[in-house]
């Protein structure tokens, strides 16, 4: 296209390697849909954004034709767990798995996603996610690109001590924390241990509740919070709240957490504050929805209490995602999912009709799994969205996503960094 293009002003085709060419391209930045797009790839970054209706890639770049499908930015899921479950849906059973075949099954579940057409995640709790990252950096396994918690941060009998069993067992995890010097003293061991971002625990159940997790009773003091994100934040590190309930929720946005995961039951007041802080919210809803769905199909895959709890907090989320998108708060797709047997890496995009069935306009719903996620990963300046200068990680669907958002459970076309992960059918 020459000095016409959209992102080729001067004509040059400089260092490009190869071009993508679709039907149309949803950017992830919230604009109108491109008609005939072609994507101009050099290394690992988008080179260029030209319409192939007007340039034609010079001899020796590879052109990538996709023919009639629509071009959309990798997806990105905020908040995952590798938790390495190969299908028990018994949390005590979580505590025994060894931490090495762990390992081995989060290398199968970062494939699955990756090809699934999620090009970057952010685990927010798993022991053994930094090293997976750092395999998936170095190029030994395939995966996302990942952002990682390591292991939880919470109090004592906080929402992720496992009080069933003895302490000095579960002090040998590296999760418990009391009193602002502890505090900052786990954070830095998490930035040793390779952390990207650090994930908190800020409410929980009564100590005897089964879903402890899930409670909204306040945890940590003022102070504990406000060690943790500073000492966080003087690394580059952001800080995840799992906080639900409004003093809990207050209580992050005041200590200075970036993000709200999950984030229900609070008030309309707290909700101005999320938007004044610009803080982004991930409400997760595929991850109760799931359970009543495995529920519904066979009443024997899912146990009373879970089925019981599900339903309540479900009821929750889906009230709280319709109060915060009416307040105008942003919010990132992220699925909470932990792995088999319901909860399965490579589903993924089922949170995005989960947005859509909850009121969020489909392409709204595209932009909170792209350019937001990119945000609450702190990584927008590099993904997200298809724009000049940001690594060329690139999904393709058969049919118009904004029309029927379940296409994007059918992705036919992945490119990590610009290298084809999973080429379209009639092209493998």
């Amino acid at each position: 296209m020459g000095e016409g293009g959209i992102g080729f002003r001067d004509g040059r085709l400089g260092v490009a390697t190869k071009a993508i060419k679709a039907s149309h391209l949803i950017d992830g930045t919230g604009g109108s849909v491109l008609d005939d797009p072609l994507i101009l790839v050099s290394g690992d970054r988008i080179e260029a954004i030209e319409l192939s209706t007007q340039f034609d890639p010079p001899e020796g770049v590879e052109l990538i034709d996709l023919g009639d499908r629509t071009l959309l930015p990798g997806l990105v899921d905020a908040h995952v767990h590798f938790f390495g479950l190969s299908g028990s849906t018994r949390y005590p059973d979580w505590t025994s798995i060894p931490r090495d075949y762990k390992a081995i099954v989060g290398v199968r579940d970062a494939r699955r996603l990756l090809e699934s057409g999620f090009t970057a995640v952010r685990c927010v709790g798993s022991a053994t996610t930094p090293e997976l990252r750092r395999a998936i950096d170095d190029g030994v396994v395939p995966g996302p690109r990942i952002v990682a918690a390591g292991e939880f941060i919470c109090q004592t009998g906080g929402p992720w001590d496992r009080v069933n069993l003895p302490l000095e067992w579960v002090e040998t995890l590296d999760l418990l924390a009391d009193g602002a010097d502890e505090c900052r003293k786990i954070v830095r061991r998490r930035i040793r241990g390779g952390a990207t971002v650090l994930k908190i625990g800020l409410s929980a159940d009564p100590i005897d509740d089964q879903g402890r997790a899930w409670g909204e009773i306040p945890a940590y003091t003022p102070d504990e919070i406000r060690a943790i994100v500073e000492e966080g934040h003087k690394a580059g590190l952001k800080v995840g709240a799992h906080a639900m309930g409004d003093t809990a929720v207050r209580n992050a946005l005041e200590g200075g957490c970036d993000t709200i995961e999950h984030g229900y039951h609070i008030s309309g007041e707290t909700r101005r504050m999320m938007l004044e802080k610009d803080i982004v919210l991930v409400p997760t809803l595929a991850n109760q929805y799931v359970v009543l769905d495995a529920a519904e199909k066979d009443p024997a895959s899912v146990d009373e209490f879970a089925l019981k709890q599900a339903k309540e907090r479900w009821e929750h989320q889906i009230e709280a995602f319709a109060l915060s998108l009416e307040a105008g708060i942003t919010m990132a797709v992220g699925t909470d999912f932990i792995g088999p047997p319901l909860m399965i890496h490579g589903g993924n995009a089922l949170e995005f009709e989960m947005f859509v069935k909850a009121g969020m306009d489909p392409a709204a719903a595209i932009v909170a799994g792209t350019k937001i996620g990119a945000e609450a990963m702190g990584m927008e300046r590099d993904i997200g969205s298809v724009e000049k200068g940001k690594f060329a990680d690139l999904v393709a669907v058969d049919g118009d996503p904004i029309a029927d958002i379940t296409e994007l459970a059918r992705v036919t076309f992945v490119m990590k960094g610009g290298d084809v992960v999973r080429g379209p059918p009639d092209q493998a």
